[in-house]
């Protein structure tokens, strides 16, 4: 078979492996190994440069994913120094007030917001945007936690609009929320404990399973509230209103039970215009003495 018809590379290594039979002297001989030599550096040469380029390009890929990944934490830590801002600016809305109260503007009849620390210092608005935005970036930040805290106890909420608000398992231990709207809020689980809820309105909110041990809903309008599995020990329900025929057509009968079974009494006021209200009789409370002079003969 003619050479011609051979794949280079085999023909040209079988000339330098055939050229001992050219004598030394022949110049046959010196051109099989040039000819070996001409055709390799070409052909090997680019292989090189492509294997060169790809070990450079692999390189440059590792470079650009360190760097990517070196810009991912600084993207974090950003971050996270933005986040930690943000909080403790929405931390200063729910609880930067003025100067506290004197005691003589402490009227048990009138109750003021936030008696024992003073006025807050935001308007109702803002701190109603502030617990929205504060409650969801706990949410965010503790989402794997287990069974997370968010925690806004002693906060000053007085007046605030959280109608609507997913306040749910949410710790507001003794914060002030005199005159609060939470018209349908959820607030399943929530501790309320110690809570000043007086003149608020909880119309249809949700508050099964939430911790009101101890908390004031003085005037409060309960209308349509859910109560079930409750801590209501030592709760205040004084004048709560519980149903108005004007407003609501449910049944409030479970509402009323609950209430009853700790110790209340609820009362049905008729209206002027032929409806019904229900409402919390208040306890009347013995005199201080009271017990002692009955006891002296």
């Amino acid at each position: 078979m003619s050479q011609d018809f051979i794949d280079p590379v085999f023909w040209q290594p079988l000339n330098l492996v055939s050229r001992k039979r050219f004598s030394k002297d022949d110049p046959r001989r010196a051109a099989c190994w040039n000819a070996l030599v001409s055709w390799f550096v070409p052909a090997i040469v680019p292989t090189i440069a492509v294997a060169s380029g790809g070990y450079f390009g692999l390189m440059g890929l590792l470079a650009a994913w360190e760097g990517n990944r070196i810009s991912r934490e600084q993207t974090d830590v950003i971050a996270a120094d933005v986040q930690s801002d943000l909080r403790m600016r929405l931390i200063d809305i729910l609880y930067q007030h003025d100067e506290p109260r004197s005691a003589d503007e402490l009227e048990r009849n009138h109750p003021l917001p936030s008696a024992d620390l003073g006025m807050a210092a935001y308007s109702h608005r803002a701190r109603a945007e502030a617990l929205k935005e504060f409650v969801a970036l706990e949410r965010r930040r503790l989402r794997e936690v287990d069974k997370p805290r968010i925690d806004v106890t002693f906060a000053l909420l007085d007046h605030v609009d959280a109608t609507g608000f997913d306040l749910s398992g949410v710790d507001f231990e003794a914060a002030t929320m005199i005159g609060v709207y939470l018209t349908d809020a959820n607030l399943k689980a929530a501790n309320l404990s110690r809570v000043k809820l007086g003149n608020s309105r909880l119309i249809r909110a949700d508050l099964t399973g939430a911790d009101l041990t101890g908390a004031s809903l003085i005037q409060t309008n309960l209308i349509g509230a859910t109560l079930e599995g409750c801590k209501l020990t030592n709760a205040d329900f004084s004048e709560a209103v519980v149903f108005d025929s004007a407003q609501n057509d449910q049944d409030p009968s479970a509402l009323v039970g609950i209430i009853k079974s700790h110790g209340w009494n609820v009362v049905e006021i008729g209206t002027a215009e032929g409806g019904k209200v229900m409402v919390v009789e208040p306890k009347v409370l013995a005199q201080p003495g009271a017990e002692a002079m009955q006891a002296v003969p």
